[in-house]
């Protein structure tokens, strides 16, 4: 005390509050795990086309490329991630907004689309049937072109034991399977190894004149016995209904990862404001 005045205490100089970091790091780190994903499927993509020795000649060659759409998804989920992590680390409120918006348009879009799917379902079974037609005289029609669209027709045929779109006849449409292929082609009237019964695939030629109209009594029963005769589209319901409840599960899954990440977007992003606005 000096002349009868009492000095004050030094305050110590209090930081700046910025924006929780738990916040923050929590939302860069989500945005990350996802960036990696996406180069992954990329990768997956990219790695697709190069083994099957994709070459588009033209736009109408893309349909019947799913490494495509493969690469597509890929890129979606790298950009809306990428500008997620930038703008959280940059603390950049309009790359926030563009984050959080584009996620909100792509949740409303998959809401939008289960709806039309189940109010139409009876429609889209009839589209999804013309779908797989379009695409059975692709199969080996083109050497190795589309090696990857007949490695996936494989793959569904063999994994839900079916034969064709609607049933093994469609594979009718198919240039080395159909009746009218020349006389000695041990392919004609026939289907792929991957409609056989799965303990017969071993035997590639194993669909070969099933479907042969001059087969009658029992070498036509025979014959139909070795090959699974139901169609994807039917067995493809089947499948989703008896795992209704893993799909469901894993859509609502993401729907909350999207949600979190929503939420967490717009925090950060209010709170980098509100700092903003009491700096003047």
């Amino acid at each position: 005390m000096a002349g009868g005045r009492r000095v004050q205490p030094r305050r110590a100089h209090q930081p700046e509050q910025g924006p929780s970091r738990c916040i923050q790091y929590t939302l860069i780190i989500l945005n990350m795990l996802f960036w990696l994903l996406s180069i992954l499927i990329i990768a997956i993509g990219a790695y697709i086309i190069v083994e099957s020795k994709d070459h588009f000649k033209n736009m109408a060659d893309l349909k019947f490329q799913p490494s495509i759409f493969i690469l597509i998804a890929g890129g979606i989920i790298f950009i809306i991630t990428f500008i997620g992590c930038i703008g959280a680390v940059r603390e950049n409120t309009t790359l926030l907004r563009l984050y959080i918006g584009i996620i909100l348009a792509i949740i409303l879009i998959v809401i939008a689309c289960a709806v039309l799917a189940f109010v139409f379902r009876d429609k889209l079974e009839t589209t999804i049937s013309k779908k797989v037609k379009s695409i059975i005289p692709v199969y080996r029609a083109a050497g190795d072109k589309y090696l990857d669209l007949q490695n996936i027709i494989d793959a569904v045929q063999t994994d839900w034991e079916c034969c064709g779109a609607e049933s093994y006849q469609d594979w009718e449409a198919n240039v080395y399977f159909n009746c009218s292929a020349p006389l000695g082609s041990s392919r004609r009237c026939g289907v792929p190894f991957s409609c056989c019964k799965k303990d017969l695939q071993e035997n590639r030629q194993c669909g070969f004149g099933a479907r042969d109209p001059k087969l009658k009594g029992l070498q036509k029963i025979n014959a139909l016995k070795a090959i699974n005769t139901f169609g994807c589209v039917q067995q493809g319901t089947v499948w989703l209904t008896n795992n209704w409840a893993l799909l469901g599960g894993i859509a609502i899954g993401i729907l909350v990862l999207q949600l979190v990440s929503v939420f967490l977007a717009s925090r950060l992003s209010d709170q980098i404001r509100e700092i903003r606005d009491r700096r003047g």
